[in-house]
């Protein structure tokens, strides 16, 4: 079994200010491939390969000593049956790829797994870890390898990227593979230059899909850089990679986008739809949206947005605010937009307003799950939406933040650190003195710049 794994948090991309001008609104994409540093990249257009114990019927010989953790694997993947035996040992976890595709595997140098220094993906994503051995995820790291095949278009897609979980109670892997190129270039749109790329999500050699659907992954991905930093901005609240679609809306203009099939160029023309307005509440706002069932960004500068008519579906919100040293700074938030965004419609010469954002408020919730108590951190905005209480800090998320447990004397009973994911999702699992009971409070600060 096959599913398509979409993702938009944790990483960067950087690519070079290649791509030649090939005319009014056409510009060249050429093939690059992503770097080591950059892989994480790559989960937005990642295979998972579900494992098996027992052995396909196309490998004809294993690897000779093999343990009783076993694991196999056989799916397609870039048009090719890819097969993969994982080796789970008391020491070590070992990869044999089929990477010639003639079914033996004893033939096959393994390569060792192994367990980066960064925080694992939660087993229900967005959720406390807990202390039950089953539930307890690390990441694996394969890194890239090399089959000798050719993917017909482009050629050469050969390298693949090999990532994993491993859910050590219950010593299960599940493994992501995807191939590490994309097409990039640059773009000038209303006289500024932008890194623009695009993205085969479906490992097929077309990069010109076009989402039709919401609920099916059958599209491609546009990236632009929307802030021109220099890169892909992968965190929630930039939504510089997304789904690929007829329509794109940068500083305050519409412009058509048509891609290449083979991803050599992208097409993007000025648009002049009918227009409503949008008027929110907080400067620096910034909303993703399903317009007529094709993702979009919404933003500017300034509290008044010109955008099409037509019906949206509010998928997420960020604010921005830039601080005294021209840094900019991000919340995103953690939950689907509020009710009245869910579903709107915006129809020519209306104001449709949107009043999200300051004043910010810092709460702490205890919450349990089974037999586990945690203690949840985040901020509520004016309209009862939820921001992450983890700032985006020039792209980057700021560190977890601090805190003290106190007891109604004053008493410090606890000191910690909050644990944070990629979404910016904060929590503690509770752990008081022996014997405690009564009323305790959180003391915490987290590092909001210009939002504090």
């Amino acid at each position: 079994m096959k599913a398509w794994i979409l993702s938009v948090c944790l990483a960067v991309l950087v690519v070079s200010l290649s791509g030649r001008l090939l005319g009014q609104g056409t510009f060249e994409l050429k093939l690059e491939r992503v770097k080591e540093s950059e892989r994480a990249f790559l989960s937005v257009q990642s295979a998972m390969f579900l494992s098996s114990g027992e052995k396909p019927e196309h490998v004809k010989k294993v690897p000779p000593e093999l343990t009783e953790g076993t694991l196999w694997f056989s799916d397609d993947a870039l048009g090719k049956t890819l097969t993969f035996l994982v080796d789970i040992k008391d020491d070590s976890i070992l990869l044999y790829p089929d990477r010639d595709l003639d079914g033996n595997l004893a033939e096959e140098e393994p390569i060792e797994g192994s367990k980066p220094e960064v925080p694992a993906q939660e087993t229900f994503p967005g959720e406390p870890r807990f202390d039950r051995e089953e539930d307890k995820v690390a990441r694996l790291d394969f890194g890239f390898v090399d089959f000798n095949f050719r993917h017909a278009k482009p050629e050469k897609r050969t390298s693949l990227s090999v990532t994993g979980q491993l859910y050590e109670g219950q010593k299960h892997i599940t493994l992501y593979v995807s191939s590490p190129y994309i097409r990039a270039g640059v773009a000038e749109l209303g006289g500024e230059r932008y890194k623009i790329g695009l993205l085969d999500s479906l490992a097929n050699g077309r990069y010109d899909e076009v989402m039709n659907d919401p609920g099916e992954h059958t599209f491609d991905f546009m990236m632009l850089d929307r802030n021109r930093n220099g890169r892909f901005d992968l965190w929630p609240d930039r939504w510089e990679i997304h789904p690929l679609g007829l329509m794109i809306y940068v500083d305050g203009m519409y412009y058509s986008v048509k891609a290449a099939r083979d991803g050599s160029k992208i097409t993007l023309k000025k648009a002049s739809p009918e227009t409503g307005k949008i008027t929110v509440s907080d400067p620096g706002t910034a909303l993703a949206v399903l317009h007529n069932l094709r993702w979009m960004v919404l933003g500017g500068p300034g509290k008044e947005w010109n955008v099409a008519t037509g019906q949206y579906i509010g998928v997420n919100a960020a604010l921005g605010k830039v601080d005294d040293s021209g840094v900019e700074w991000r919340l995103c938030t953690l939950e689907r937009v509020p009710e009245y965004l869910m579903e709107f419609q915006i129809e020519r010469g209306t104001d449709f307003k949107v009043g999200l954002g300051r004043p910010l408020k810092l709460k702490t919730d205890l919450q349990q799950r089974w037999q586990q108590r945690y203690i949840e951190l985040y901020l509520v905005g004016k309209t009862g939406e939820k921001y992450s209480a983890v700032a985006i800090r020039d792209g980057e998320q700021v560190p977890p933040p601090k805190f003290k447990i106190v007891d109604r004397s004053g008493k410090t009973l606890r000191e910690g650190t909050f644990s944070c994911d990629y979404i910016g999702r904060c929590w503690w699992s509770v752990e008081l003195p022996e014997g405690f009971e009564g009323e305790f409070r959180v003391d915490v600060h987290p590092e909001l710049g210009p939002f504090e």
